[in-house]
């Protein structure tokens, strides 16, 4: 019982449901996120709070965000630091953040994941900013 401490009674498992499930969901109006973990719940509805509790340490700079990973991105902007790097050896190019030395390496592959959402197109993407500059390109 103690594992539920603090969780609302409506965002708790049902008895009934599988450890895989997203049972812990989000009751915001119009927001249909779901977890499967109650703290990555509690976490999300800061998002809806409009609380930022991360704030830069550097003297001067007002950024606040929701999640820490995001606070340590930023404050190695601040210090130069670029801790992602990719792993071909001709490349060795370095990122800000983990999400962005994954879509770089898509540059590394065939993989297209993006499809065009257009009905009569075909394309595929490698990255978001391509297929948005397409679809503004090609289909407005």
């Amino acid at each position: 019982k103690q594992r539920h401490a603090g969780v609302r009674a409506q965002d708790r498992r049902s008895v009934g449901q599988q450890s895989g499930d997203r049972a812990f969901k989000c009751h915001f109006i119009g927001c249909e996120k779901a977890y499967k973990r109650s703290g990555d719940l509690q976490r999300h509805r800061l998002i809806h709070s409009g609380d930022k509790p991360f704030k830069c340490p550097f003297v001067g700079c007002d950024y606040r965000c929701v999640q820490r990973h995001r606070l340590s991105a930023h404050t190695n902007r601040h210090l130069g630091v670029r801790p992602y790097v990719c792993a071909v050896d001709e490349c060795r190019k370095a990122f800000l953040s983990k999400s962005n030395l994954k879509e770089h390496r898509l540059v590394h592959s065939d993989a297209r994941p993006h499809p065009c959402p257009h009905p009569r197109c075909t394309q595929r993407f490698k990255t978001m900013t391509r297929l948005c500059n397409h679809r503004v390109a090609v289909h407005q």
